[in-house]
C-alpha cells in the first residue's frame, strides 16, 4: 500500500472515529432546514441539484478519466486504491440511505403533528365564529341542518342540543326543530318531540309501514297533534301485498272519532320502485278529513280518488309507464288529473315511457286540464334506440293533454344509450325527430298564454371522451317555439329548427313579426356546440321567418363557443354571452314552506 492510500485511510478512519460525530450528524439536519428556508427554494429543480454526478462519492470513484478495468484483460487485479474508494463510497451511501430513511419517517411524524395542530386552530376559529353569531342566526343554521335530514330531523335536533349549554338553549327555544315525527321512534321520543315543539307549531309526520306494521299504536301516539299536521309522508315497503287495504285501514283510523287535520297542506306517498302501484283508492272521506290539502306527491304510486278534490293545486308523480296489463298507469294518471279541477302545477317523472302503449283504446283522445299553468316533464334514463315510430306511452299522453292556460313548459330528457351513436347516426337523428315532435305536439300552439319553454336533452351516462357526433341533429318543430316569448335549449347534439309539415312558410318579415311571439332564445349548457353548429341553428331559424322578431340570443355555459364567434353570427346588438354555470335539471317541485323543506 502506498503512502497516499495509507494517509487517505487514516484520515477517513480518524473522521469516522471522532468523538464529536453526533455534532457533525446534527449539522446535516441544520443544513437541510437551512436549505428549506431559502426564499427561492421552490424554483430549484431537485432532480438536477441531486443528480449522481454532483455527489462526492460518485466523483471519488468515477471522477477520473482513467478506466480502472483498462489493464484487466488478462485477469490482472485493478488498482487497489480504486477498490478502496469504491468500498468506502458504498459504506458512505449506505449511511446516507439510512439517514434519509430516518429523516423521512421523522418528517411524516412532524407533518402529522402539524396537521393536528392546524385542525385545532381551525376548530377554534370555527367555534369562535359560531360564538360571535347571534342566537337568531344560529337558530336558522340549526333549522337548515335539521331540514336536510327530513325523517331523521329529530335525531339531528337532539344531537345539536347536546353539544354545549348555549346550543341546548337555542335548540330548545327553536320550536320548529322538534316538529318531525317518525313512526319508528319510540313512544318516549315522540312524547318528548311533541312537548318540545310546544302548543302552536305545525308538525311533519312520517309513517313507514310494511306487512308487519301495526298502524293503530302509531296513530294513537300522534293523535294529540293530528289537527296540527302540516305534511304527511307515507313510506311503504315495496313488497307490501295489499296497499289498498293498508291505506284504507290507515285513513280509517285517522278519521276515527271525527278527528280532522285542517292544517294539512301536503300528502306524500312513496312506494318501492321495484313494485309500482296504481289504482289504489284514497277514500272519499279524505277530503273532509284534510280540507286544505294543496300538494299531492306520489312516487311509484298513482291513487284513484272517488270524488273531485278542488283544493289540490300541485301534483308530483314519479312512475313507471309500461302497459302490460289493464288498467294502464296512463289511464289511472289521466283519471286522477280529471279529478283535480284546480291543478296548476303538474310535475311528471316518467320511467320507461318510450314503450309502446298496448291498450291505446283506454286513453281518451282529449284530456282537458284547463287550470294547469306549469308542466314539468322529465324522462330520465331514456333509451333512444328503443323508441318506435308506432308510438309510445309519452307520445300518447302528450297528444291527449290539453292545457290552454299553460305558461311554463319544461322538458328534460336523459339519454342513456349515447355510446351506440357512432354506427347509427342517421337513425339517431330520425329517432330524435320522432321524440321532439311527440313532446311538442301541434296543439301546444293553442296554449296562447305560454311564456317560457325549456327543452333540455342531456347524456344520462358517462360523458363521451370526445365531441358529440356532428352527424346527429335534434330537429325541433318551430311552430311551438314561435309562439313562446322565451325559449331555452340545451342539447349535446346540434339543434335545428324546422317545419313540422310540408306547408308553405310565411317569409314576410312584417307578417312574421305580428304573428310570432319568440323574443328571447337561450342556448344553455350545450357542452359540444361549436361555431358551425351554432351558425347552423341560427340559419335554420332564419329560414322559418321568425328570426327578425328575436330581440336577444343568450349563450350560457357553452364552453366550445367563444364570444367573438357568437357575435359574428348574431351581431353584437342581439348577443348576451354568459360564462356562468347552469343547472337545468330539477327533480322535484320545491316545497313552499316557512319552517320545513
Amino acid at each position: 500500500m502506498d503512502s497516499a492510500s495509507q494517509s487517505s485511510d487514516e484520515s477517513e478512519s480518524k473522521l469516522v472515529g471522532q468523538d464529536d460525530c453526533p455534532s457533525h450528524v446534527s449539522e446535516v439536519l441544520l443544513a437541510l432546514e437551512k436549505s428549506a428556508r431559502m426564499p427561492n427554494i421552490y424554483d430549484v429543480e431537485f432532480s438536477k441539484a441531486f443528480e449522481m454526478k454532483n455527489w462526492t462519492a460518485y466523483r471519488n470513484v468515477y471522477g477520473s478519466d482513467k478506466d480502472p478495468f483498462a489493464d484487466n484483460e488478462n485477469g490482472r487485479v485493478v488498482d487497489p486504491a480504486w477498490v478502496h474508494h469504491l468500498s468506502y463510497s458504498e459504506i458512505e451511501i449506505d449511511v446516507v440511505e439510512e439517514m434519509l430513511t430516518t429523516l423521512l419517517g421523522v418528517t411524516k411524524e412532524l407533518r402529522s403533528q402539524f396537521k393536528m395542530s392546524r385542525e385545532r386552530i381551525e376548530a377554534a376559529k370555527r367555534f369562535k365564529g359560531i360564538k360571535s353569531l347571534p342566537d337568531e342566526l344560529l337558530a336558522k343554521i340549526f333549522q337548515l341542518s335539521v331540514w336536510e335530514m327530513e325523517r331523521l330531523g329529530a335525531k339531528r335536533a337532539m344531537q345539536l342540543s347536546q353539544v354545549c349549554r348555549r346550543f341546548r338553549n337555542v335548540a330548545l327555544e327553536t320550536r320548529a326543530l322538534w316538529t318531525a315525527l317518525y313512526s319508528l321512534s319510540s313512544q318516549q321520543q315522540t312524547e318528548m318531540l311533541i312537548s318540545r315543539a310546544g302548543p302552536n307549531e305545525k308538525f311533519h309526520a312520517f309513517i313507514f309501514f310494511d306487512s308487519f306494521t301495526k298502524l293503530r299504536p302509531i296513530i294513537d301516539s300522534y293523535r294529540p297533534v293530528i289537527p296540527r299536521w302540516k305534511t304527511l309522508t307515507l313510506d311503504y315497503h315495496r313488497w307490501v301485498p295489499n296497499v289498498r287495504a293498508v291505506l284504507g285501514e290507515l285513513f280509517g283510523i285517522l278519521a276515527m272519532d271525527g278527528a280532522r287535520s285542517p292544517k294539512l297542506e301536503e300528502l306524500t306517498v312513496n312506494s318501492g320502485e321495484a313494485n309500482p302501484h296504481h289504482g289504489c283508492i284514497l277514500p272519499g272521506e279524505f277530503q273532509l278529513w284534510a280540507p286544505n290539502l294543496r300538494t299531492l306527491r306520489c312516487s311509484y304510486f298513482i291513487p284513484l280518488i272517488s270524488s273531485s278534490m278542488a283544493t289540490i293545486s300541485t301534483l308530483v308523480i314519479i312512475h313507471e309507464f309500461p302497459s302490460p296489463t289493464r288498467p294502464s298507469p296512463l289511464k289511472t294518471l289521466v283519471e286522477l288529473l280529471l279529478k283535480l279541477p284546480n291543478l296548476s302545477v303538474f310535475e311528471l317523472e316518467a320511467h320507461d315511457a318510450y314503450m309502446y302503449m298496448n291498450y291505446r283504446d283506454e286513453m281518451p283522445s282529449v284530456t282537458e286540464c284547463i287550470k294547469i299553468t306549469c308542466f314539468r316533464l322529465q324522462l330520465p334514463n331514456f333509451p333512444l334506440e328503443e323508441l318506435s315510430d308506432r308510438g309510445s306511452c309519452i307520445a300518447t299522453l302528450m297528444n291527449a293533454l290539453r292545457m290552454p292556460s299553460l305558461e311554463e313548459l319544461s322538458i328534460s330528457i336523459g339519454i342513456n344509450d349515447y355510446d351506440q351513436k357512432y354506427s347509427e347516426g342517421t337513425n339517431w337523428s330520425r329517432s330524435l325527430n320522432i321524440l321532439s315532435r311527440a313532446l311538442l305536439p301541434k296543439h301546444l300552439t293553442h296554449s296562447t298564454r305560454m311564456k317560457s319553454l325549456l327543452f333540455d336533452m342531456w347524456i344520462d351516462t358517462d360523458l363521451p371522451e370526445g365531441d358529440a357526433s356532428s352527424s346527429i341533429t335534434l330537429n325541433i318543430p318551430f311552430d311551438v317555439i314561435a309562439y313562446t316569448p322565451s325559449v331555452t335549449i340545451s342539447s349535446f347534439v346540434q339543434v335545428l329548427f324546422s317545419q313540422r309539415d310540408k306547408v308553405e312558410l310565411q317569409h314576410s318579415t312584417s307578417i312574421a313579426s305580428e304573428r310570432y311571439r319568440l323574443r328571447v332564445l337561450k342556448f344553455a349548457g350545450c357542452e359540444f356546440m361549436k361555431f358551425g353548429e351554432f351558425k347552423g341553428s341560427i340559419q335554420s331559424l332564419e329560414s322559418t321567418g321568425i328570426w327578425n322578431g328575436i330581440e336577444e340570443v343568450i349563450i350560457q355555459d357553452c364552453k366550445l363557443l367563444v364570444q367573438k364567434e357568437a357575435k359574428d353570427v348574431v351581431g353584437q346588438k342581439k348577443l348576451r354571452y354568459l360564462d356562468l354555470p347552469t343547472d337545468l335539471r330539477r327533480s322535484h317541485t320545491p316545497r313552499d314552506d316557512d319552517d320545513f323543506r
